[in-house]
């Protein structure tokens, strides 16, 4: 037996995809790029040829480093026939390889990548790369099953590894899996945040995208923790457009959304502006409705000359506003002595619409002690009243008592607190 020095070549196709995965795959320079690592990557393995494979092993390397192309197959044909060892088929497929890279041939690559695996020869430590060389192939080549597979075994061996989770969530995603593909995203976020780190922003883009295209209710918890990382106005704009398009239609819980919009500086479009007061006036909050329209008017995002804003700002400008804040007092007298908890909310709704959030808040307080008190959505409005007011504690407090539809919302609002201080 003759030995044989053959180097371990660090990936045949390693640059087919970036680390972060779903960009498109150019096949053109994928092999070039591997080729380049390859040169500069590689372990040596010293294998002892059998002597039945030692010439033909030999005549296929001297075609390879010379790139005798017409000479190849034959030679390679010649070498497989003869092989007796793992040795032998390991030195095979490093030169079937090696050849492969040269004719850019990606199917090649990989089955001379899968060969080599196949023989346990390749040293531990490349063993993850090279098989996610295989993968990131497979995965280039739309053979999604296979692709799966492969990552599964990097994973295996190593569950942290980012790059293959994230990798895999693309498979998942691209065989009509996407809440697979949501779940493996949001555990490579966590991952990386477990090691002090901030994941990039476009895996949470990526994970809402999917989740919302499919209409995931995970979609939800994704957009707070993606607001919870970057709360930028923003990226608030687009978690609560979200919410809004997955929650349930619902004309008081949309005010309450805009309401959590209004309060993070997210209303951004007249639209938004125009349903806030027109939502807050058709439940008889005209305080409410004409600080919102005046926000609007201010910010430019909407303007008088619009007919429905003007006849909106119109209503709520005149008696109505007045009579309201009038009868601020008189009705807090009247919801203290009612027994049910109905009047003492609405003048926590009448107090929060005007801006009196501490009032607002006492009155909530008060409802929740009374008969007939509906204690989620008190605690939410209460929740709200305090965190406008500055009681952050009291706030979170609140929020965190609240179940049922308004829980969504609510740990929303719980996201504006933590990352407002």
């Amino acid at each position: 037996m003759k030995l044989m020095t053959v180097f371990v070549f660090a990936s045949g196709l390693g640059a087919l995809l970036p680390a972060t995965a779903s960009a498109q795959v150019d096949r053109q320079s994928a092999v070039r790029q591997g080729a380049q690592a390859s040169n500069s990557q590689q372990a040596e393995v010293q294998l002892r040829l059998s002597r039945e494979a030692d010439k033909p092993v030999r005549e296929l390397e001297a075609a390879v480093k010379a790139n005798d192309v017409a000479a190849i197959p034959a030679k390679l044909a010649a070498a497989q026939a003869a092989a007796r060892t793992p040795d032998d088929h390991y030195a095979i497929a490093s030169l079937r390889l090696e050849a492969a890279t040269k004719a850019q041939n990606e199917p090649e690559v990989l089955a001379a990548v899968e060969a080599m695996l196949a023989t346990g020869k390749v040293p531990e430590a490349r063993v993850a790369a090279m098989q996610m060389t295989l993968a990131k192939g497979y995965y280039a080549l739309k053979q999604y099953d296979r692709a799966a597979q492969t990552f599964e075994q990097v994973l295996a061996r190593d569950p942290r590894n980012v790059d293959a989770t994230l990798h895999l969530a693309d498979v998942r995603n691209a065989q009509g899996r996407p809440g697979d593909s949501v779940t493996l995203i949001r555990r490579a976020i966590a991952a990386v945040e477990a090691g002090g780190q901030k994941a990039s922003p476009d895996w949470y883009r990526r994970a809402l995208a999917r989740g919302f295209n499919a209409r995931l209710p995970v979609s939800i918890e994704v957009s707070r923790d993606w607001v919870r990382a970057y709360p930028t106005t923003d990226n608030w704009k687009e978690a609560l457009r979200l919410y809004r398009n997955l929650a349930p239609k619902d004309d008081v819980l949309l005010l309450d959304v805009l309401r959590l919009q209004r309060a993070v500086g997210a209303l951004d479009d007249a639209q938004e502006y125009y349903n806030h007061a027109y939502l807050a006036i058709a439940e008889r909050y005209p305080g409410e409705s004409k600080a919102v329209l005046e926000e609007g008017l201010a910010s430019g995002k909407i303007s008088r000359s619009e007919r429905r804003v003007q006849e909106l700002y119109t209503e709520v400008s005149g008696g109505a506003t007045d009579r309201a804040r009038a009868y601020l007092a008189e009705g807090v007298k009247d919801a203290l002595a009612d027994p049910q908890a109905r009047l003492a909310l609405r003048s926590g709704d009448s107090h929060y619409g005007f801006g009196d959030y501490a009032k607002a808040a006492e009155m909530y307080r008060a409802a929740l002690g009374k008969a007939g008190a509906d204690a989620n959505l008190i605690n939410f409005r209460l929740g709200m009243a305090l965190a406008r007011a500055g009681d952050h504690a009291g706030a979170t407090a609140a929020f965190n008592a609240v179940t049922g539809p308004y829980s969504d919302l609510a740990k929303f609002w719980l996201v504006h607190i933590q990352t407002k201080r």
